[in-house]
């Protein structure tokens, strides 16, 4: 609390493992934790539940207004943040409930859950509600670990003022993607390592459809996602050039550059393009 007062001018506050983090070492030889960012060990998770409680605490109880939080530990070892470490005690909750914390931008990284799934969601559920003038909101997921997290998710995340979604390393089905969507008004989206389990080269066909013909947002940006085991890409209708894995699709006119959906939708390519190149030749 007291650092934060004495920052006024302080936009962004982010917790993760691109910096070896200053007084550890210090610390590990008054306390005798070893402390480190990979989670390995129990002291190294209380660490980091304790400090995610003490930053986003004094946060709200301050009234800062932030552009971004990031809360993303431990993605760089392999050991991304569980929501468990998300959830405040009951006595805390409460108090933090009756503040109106000012925030734009909200980062998560989310990896395994530690303990049951309805819990895990509730953390998650009442960490996020504890700021509800989000207008951007990012999860990135560990596609290994995360699992079961993303369906329940997709039902019961509602966000009234969102605009941004972002999605990374997700793994999921074409109906609960869409499910997450048409929960929000979003102006923009932007999935990344998003992987379709549908495997029949339709489950994104139905997403981007959805999207268009619901109006589900202005703008989406696709990148390196896939269909099952293939990636996905475009390519110019009718054209045997290169394959483009990083995509921006956009109601006409908003994105210069763009492509629009119905264009998007029919130069769709699910793997390398060889069957379609395939069949090509045949028909030659």
């Amino acid at each position: 609390m007291q650092a934060l007062v004495a920052l006024p001018a302080l936009k962004t506050v982010s917790v993760n493992e691109e910096r070896t983090p200053w007084g550890v070492v210090d610390l590990m030889r008054k306390t005798g934790l070893r402390l480190n960012s990979t989670f390995e060990s129990s002291e190294s998770i209380e660490f980091a539940r304790d400090a995610i409680r003490a930053i986003v605490r004094a946060i709200i109880l301050n009234n800062t207004a932030l552009d971004e939080l990031e809360l993303c530990p431990g993605f760089a070892y392999d050991h991304p943040l569980s929501s468990h470490l998300l959830g405040f005690s009951p006595p805390i909750l409460p108090l933090l409930q009756t503040h109106h914390a000012r925030l734009r931008t909200l980062r998560l990284g989310l990896g395994a859950s530690y303990g049951s799934l309805d819990d895990d969601m509730s953390n998650f559920l009442e960490f996020v509600a504890l700021f509800p003038g989000l207008e951007s909101l990012w999860l990135e997921f560990d596609v290994n670990k995360q699992c079961d997290f993303f369906p329940p998710l997709s039902r019961r995340l509602r966000l009234q003022g969102l605009q941004f979604l972002g999605l990374d390393g997700l793994d999921c089905t074409a109906s609960d993607l869409l499910g997450l969507l048409r929960a929000h008004n979003l102006q923009q989206v932007a999935l990344m390592s998003v992987f379709i389990e549908d495997g029949d080269g339709e489950g994104w066909r139905e997403v981007l459809a959805a999207i268009r013909d619901e109006g589900l947002t202005h703008m989406l940006k696709i990148k390196d996602c896939f269909e099952g085991n293939e990636w996905l890409g475009y390519r110019e209708p009718g054209s045997k050039g290169s394959i483009d894995n990083d995509i921006v699709v956009a109601s006409t006119g908003v994105f210069s550059g763009s492509l629009d959906w119905t264009t998007m939708i029919n130069g769709l390519v699910i793997g390398d393009g060889d069957e379609e190149d395939d069949e090509d030749q045949e028909s030659d």
